[in-house]
């Protein structure tokens, strides 16, 4: 494994020797010119080391053989309007980019890089099929898009640099026998005793537009793809989609089904030309699909990242290493002159981003107001807006150790999302009716789920208006959320019954997904489902009562929920805080909903707000955990696995009081698989009562 990209942000001094292949020897006999040429084709095939420092094959072909518009150093500066043709100037990014580059290729793995338009990513991999192309008879090599734009202009920089570098090294040139805007074919014909011969070395330089069709090269065996701007193949069936080309190029790529490619597979994207979701799950889920793996960026695998402030003209030519923070401070300044523009802005942050979550800014197909979300994103980027917090949910206990309420804790690990705390009337109790939960449910976690197909379950916290208080109170705001898929779905459920709780937020569930209204029916609270909104009944005079819950997933309501997030958004979109829903909501594709949880439970939310028009939140009386009795898996007295309420043992008690008497609010412990656990049930956990065996375990506590 390469060293991270932060490891080589430290200057080295380059040898003239590892430039060595720049200037060709003139005037010299033809046997040291012949000498010259082998030695570069050798350091050209194997690299070159010179004491510590090391260029790769691919470094030495890209630092001494790809020529191409570089800008003209003009009184010590770089000019940013005058361009020579000429080689690269050395950068310690390149050489990060070409040492994974080259470590991808031997292992025989799929190379993906994302990053700021401008820092090179088309020469990086024009340099690798040219190298194939010049010295590697017999190569083929495509260069492909998924329209004519992208792959024309790659196609561009090839041939410029193939017929810079057959001009300044006519040693190296090789007859073309096709020499067309699509096709470069080397070799010659010649007349044989049998008619036409083809020789020489007979390599292909192709250019492939997907279109409409995945299997453009199902047939073919590549030695060398460039994907240009893999992030703009189009979303949908049989439209030449990137999950298609992936699928149907496997066969070409790989060595005799194996997961190993023998064909080098390089893909490049920039920020702001992302049309599908595949994009970025193939690029954030890396070793699944095959792709060469880093994990540099928020903690988490990916392909490769090069954002603006690592490779911004003017601030590396000097020492070949990125000043970072001169960089960042004028692509702020960039920005701020952007600002006035929302559009501009937008597109400006997406081609020169600099982190990988403005990198994958997607264009989505609905009615949603794109501006809107684009300065609603733009205040949460520039911290405009109400800060979330995040943290977990626990239960609350007495001082007998039974449960009283939940409670909010700060923490780094939970995925409970909270913009604003539960407003409490002035005498600390709840308010009826002015929280509404949306949830779209799922009906198996994780561990269970067979296609892992990104579905999360979602609960999203609308705070409505509180009666006779509507200037002096907020309203009308997303206050909490919670987005995630555990391993165990009971894990979802419970942490939905507790932000509802939380709240005291009546719940709008997609009637799809409905195991979760069993988990509540469980614990007591069936009654938190609101019913079906009049405005999807058959009967909308609102004379008969609905005898249905929740809202169907048909047609029918999946318009109303757009409408009424489309108007939230027209008329709202100031009081977006959340950027994970932003996000979704400016994404969103109305004909896939499957990867929008959080748009379909705001969608919930204002179906049951404008049911509820005209009626102001007030004062409530009992809490709506009194009594609550969690349930649990335990052991009965016949030995058998249970699942539901148990009276605990009077060792229990014991226990439950000490720990309630310690004032640590709830027990945290990490039971005999390894999972943290934020229940009372150890001991049932464990398959039994308190014993003296049980006196021996540990208890984890955090």
């Amino acid at each position: 494994m390469a060293m991270t990209l932060k490891e080589y942000l430290s200057p080295i001094e380059v040898d003239k020797r590892l430039l060595s292949g720049r200037t060709p020897l003139v005037g010299v006999s033809i046997e040291l010119e012949r000498e010259w040429y082998e030695e570069q084709t050798y350091y050209v095939m194997n690299g070159r080391r010179v004491g510590k420092v090391y260029f790769n094959p691919f470094m030495y072909h890209f630092m001494n053989f790809h020529l191409f518009e570089i800008p003209m150093v003009i009184g010590g500066k770089i000019s940013h309007n005058s361009f020579h043709i000429g080689n690269p100037i050395y950068s310690r990014v390149d050489q990060y980019i070409m040492d994974t580059l080259w470590e991808a290729a031997v292992g025989g793995e799929i190379y993906a890089l994302m990053g700021s338009r401008g820092i090179g990513k088309t020469h990086y991999f024009v340099s690798v099929m040219n190298r194939r192309f010049n010295f590697f008879p017999g190569s083929v090599n495509f260069i492909s898009s998924s329209m004519p734009s992208h792959a024309d202009a790659s196609w561009t920089y090839m041939d410029i640099s193939m017929r810079e570098f057959y001009k300044k090294y006519p040693g190296f040139a090789h007859k073309l026998i096709n020499d067309s805007d699509v096709l470069k074919y080397s070799g010659e014909i010649k007349m044989g005793e049998y008619g036409a011969i083809e020789s020489g070395y007979l390599s292909i330089m192709k250019k492939q537009v997907y279109g409409k069709n995945s299997d453009k090269i199902r047939s073919t065996r590549p030695h060398t793809q460039l994907i240009e701007e893999f992030g703009a193949f189009p979303d949908g069936k049989n439209l030449g989609n990137l999950k298609d080309v992936f699928t149907q190029s496997r066969g070409a790529w790989a060595v005799g089904g194996s997961n190993k490619n023998k064909c080098l597979v390089m893909m490049a994207g920039t920020g702001g030309s992302v049309r599908n979701d595949y994009a970025k799950d193939i690029f954030f889920n890396p070793r699944a699909f095959n792709i060469y793996a880093v994990n540099e960026w928020d903690g988490m695998d990916s392909g490769i990242f090069i954002p603006v402030q690592y490779k911004k003209m003017g601030t590396w030519e000097a020492t070949g290493v990125p000043n970072v923070e001169v960089a960042l401070t004028e692509n702020n300044v960039d920005r701020l002159v952007k600002m006035s523009d929302t559009q501009s802005y937008m597109n400006f942050i997406q081609e020169y981003p600099q982190n990988l979550r403005e990198v994958f800014l997607k264009k989505g197909t609905n009615r949603f107001n794109p501006e809107n979300l684009a300065e609603a994103w733009n205040r949460i980027e520039l911290g405009l807006t109400r800060p979330v917090i995040r943290g977990s949910l626990l239960w609350k206990r007495n001082g007998n150790g039974d449960i009283s309420g939940v409670e909010f804790e700060r923490n780094r690990i939970g995925n409970i999302y909270i913009v604003e705390e539960p407003e409490l009337s002035p005498s600390g109790a709840m308010y009826e009716d002015l929280y509404i939960a949306g949830i779209d449910s799922i009906d198996v976690g994780d561990l269970d789920s067979v296609t892992h197909d990104g579905s999360k379950l979602s609960v999203l916290i609308k705070k409505r208006v509180i009666d006779g208080k509507f200037f002096s109170s907020s309203s009308n705001l997303y206050v909490a959320y919670y987005n995630y898929r555990s391993g165990d779905v009971r894990d979802d459920y419970e942490n939905a019954l507790k932000l509802c709780l939380y709240y005291g937020a009546k719940v709008n569930l997609e009637w799809t997904k409905i195991k979760i209204v069993e988990y509540f029916r469980q614990y007591g609270y069936y009654h938190l489902f609101l019913e079906r909104a009049g405005l999807l009944l058959s009967d909308k005079s609102g004379k008969k009562k609905s005898k249905y819950m929740g809202t169907p997933g048909s047609t029918q309501a999946q318009v109303h929920m757009d409408e009424k997030v489309r108007e939230y958004v027209s008329d709202n979109y100031l009081d977006l805080d959340i950027m994970p829903l932003v996000e979704q909501l400016r994404d969103f594709n109305e004909n896939d909903r499957r990867r929008f949880d959080m748009v379909i439970s705001m969608g919930l939310c204002e179906i049951s707000d404008a049911e509820y028009m005209g009626i102001g939140a007030r004062e409530q009386g009992e809490v709506l955990t009194s009594g609550f009795k969690p349930m649990r898996y335990y052991v009965d007295e016949r030995g058998n696995k249970q699942y539901g309420y148990r009276q605990a043992s009077a060792g229990e008690q014991l226990i439950k009081g000490m720990l309630a008497s310690q004032n640590s609010g709830i027990v945290r412990w990490v039971d005999e698989k390894g999972v943290n656990r934020f229940d009372e049930d150890y001991y049932e956990s464990r398959g039994g009562e308190k014993s003296e065996e049980n006196d021996k375990i540990d208890f984890k506590m955090y």
